[in-house]
């Protein structure tokens, strides 16, 4: 089914897909919807160009299965939970890039997200997912990229500005979070909040990796925030390089981090993945959103 230049005002959801089905919609605009587009049970997705302003979802999908999903070049404004979010997917391929998505407002919008994909159920070869998030913009958000129980994924060079304060450690932010994840690369992302607002607010974080074995974090550049870099739980072969850490009050936090970040030693001769913290770059004021060192060469 192909949707294009179409309206959908006012209502609890624009589009509701199901079933094993092909879904292509460009060019349309969603306005205080609810959920934009509710995808479910095997619908392969392709949204591009469209514009969500106003709701709880911009669009959601969840119990898939050998599909794919590709998501691009849309905008999304104001949305009360994660303005793109999947759930209990497996053997998916995501591809998720060059999209927009931004807060007008303040506490008042729930603490909005921006991406969330959430595997649910235990990491394995069956239940792996393709996972490419790249070349994303977010604008006063509390929670950029979140992935749950998801292998091998790969998120670089998206953009979170001015992450939100929340006012309250109930209410934990970040730039990009992994739970649960192995294998991940994150690389040439920037994480910062606005000003120099949330240097001592703890519960503000800029890249973090909990419970997530083999996480590579190469060429990303963090600042004006709590904790820039939070390793936690068992996540052993965690390697760091290549990074900048700019202005916050831990530039690395290492949290009950059982085994991780495994021989970060002085040297300078050997490059990752052998385990080294390579030219990591600790800045003082002033720092500048995009410190880092914009180079994929680890």
């Amino acid at each position: 089914v192909n949707v294009t230049k179409t309206d959908f005002e006012v209502c609890n959801i624009g589009i509701n897909a199901q079933n094993d089905a092909a879904l292509n919609v460009t060019s349309s605009n969603f306005d205080e919807c609810v959920t934009g587009i509710d995808d479910r049970y095997n619908v392969d997705l392709n949204v591009s160009s469209c514009n969500f302003n106003t709701g709880t979802k911009g669009i959601y999908t969840s119990l898939g299965n050998t599909i794919s999903i590709g998501i691009h070049d849309n905008n999304f404004t104001d949305f009360t939970a994660f303005a793109i979010q999947h759930i209990s997917n497996h053997r998916v391929q995501y591809s998720i890039y060059n999209n927009i998505i931004s807060n007008t407002g303040s506490e008042g919008m729930n603490y909005p997200g921006g991406i969330e994909i959430n595997g649910l159920y235990d990491n394995s070869i069956d239940n792996n997912s393709v996972t490419d998030i790249y070349l994303n913009e977010f604008y006063n958000l509390a929670k950029g990229i979140h992935l749950q129980s998801i292998d091998y994924a790969h998120i670089f060079n998206n953009l979170h500005n001015e992450l939100m304060e929340t006012g309250s450690y109930d209410y934990q932010t970040y730039g990009i979070k992994v739970e649960n994840c192995s294998s991940t690369r994150i690389e040439v992302n920037s994480v910062s909040s606005y000003g120099s607002s949330q240097q001592q607010i703890w519960w503000s974080n800029g890249i973090m990796a909990d419970n997530s074995p083999y996480t590579n974090l190469f060429c990303n550049s963090v600042g004006n925030i709590g904790r820039g870099l939070w390793i936690g739980g068992a996540s052993p072969h965690t390697t760091l390089a290549g990074n900048a850490m700019g202005d916050c009050y831990d530039q690395v936090y290492l949290n009950w981090n059982l085994m991780g970040l495994q021989d970060q030693g002085a040297s300078t001769t050997t490059n990752p993945p052998n385990g080294l913290a390579l030219d990591n770059e600790w800045i003082g004021s002033p720092y500048t959103a995009g410190n880092g060192h914009q180079t994929t060469s680890y």
